[in-house]
């Protein structure tokens, strides 16, 4: 066992939604998963036969070799899966869409019982970051939603490797079992920015736990989408600034 720490990128991505799948479409769904992120790795030169993989049923957690460039993720391998992905929702069977956490650090690549480490630990909570889930409840549209921790933000997406320019980023705060991040969400080909307040939590259900004070949409949003707030009865269209107030329950 090596037990001396590596410094690695590393990713963690989970399907949206996987729980409230029947049986078939589970199964389906975790066979498209790993072809299309086997496909976009080869297409991005990002080693894949050197993956360190630890698969967890709707996700996997997966250690990068040393080699590769972690600018890549960010870069042309999201390029790449993001085109694969929407290539395959376009065709019949269940639609997936992809969360992705990207973060890089010291961690033990070979432990016991996978890759220990407080880094591994952090991949793990910022996929299934409350303000990612918020962000791709809202933006039907994408198929990919990113998010990458602080540390690779600051190493990596602002410092000129290529990919997307770090204004397409957005900064949260993720608070995952009593932990605290921050970290910066991207939704490929959407404008992040363009959403309103993402402290509204989804559940897998799809309803939203409003934050306190009403949530803010922005204006210049997409056109046609629309905000629900479940058991508030209102709907709000995009394309005017709104704030939706705390409502009183009805007597």
């Amino acid at each position: 066992m090596n037990d001396k720490p590596e410094y690695r990128a590393m990713l963690s991505y989970d399907i949206e939604s996987y729980s409230t799948r029947n049986n078939a479409d589970q199964y389906a769904l975790q066979a498209a998963m790993i072809r299309l992120l086997d496909l976009a790795a080869g297409a991005a030169g990002l080693g894949l036969l050197d993956w360190k993989r630890q698969p967890q049923g709707d996700g996997e957690f997966v250690v990068l070799p040393d080699a590769i460039h972690p600018a890549r993720l960010t870069g042309a391998f999201a390029d790449a899966l993001r085109a694969a992905l929407d290539d395959y929702n376009a065709s019949s069977g269940p639609r997936l869409r992809l969360r992705l956490a990207v973060h890089a650090g010291p961690l033990h690549v070979d432990g016991p019982a996978g890759s220990p480490g407080r880094h591994a630990v952090a991949s793990g909570r910022l996929v299934d970051a409350g303000p990612l889930r918020a962000a791709l409840r809202v933006v039907q549209e994408a198929s990919l939603g990113i998010v990458v921790s602080e540390e690779f933000y600051r190493d990596y997406v602002g410092q000129g490797y290529g990919g997307p320019a770090p204004d397409q980023f957005r900064h949260v705060v993720v608070k995952v079992k009593q932990q605290q991040y921050d970290a910066y969400v991207y939704l490929p080909g959407h404008n992040v920015h363009a959403i309103g307040d993402l402290g509204a939590v989804p559940d897998e259900s799809g309803d939203q736990r409003q934050a306190p004070g009403g949530v803010s949409v922005g204006g210049d949003w997409y056109g046609g989408s629309v905000v629900n707030t479940s058991g508030q009865g209102v709907s709000y269209v995009a394309g005017r600034d709104i704030t939706m107030p705390e409502r009183k329950p009805q007597r």
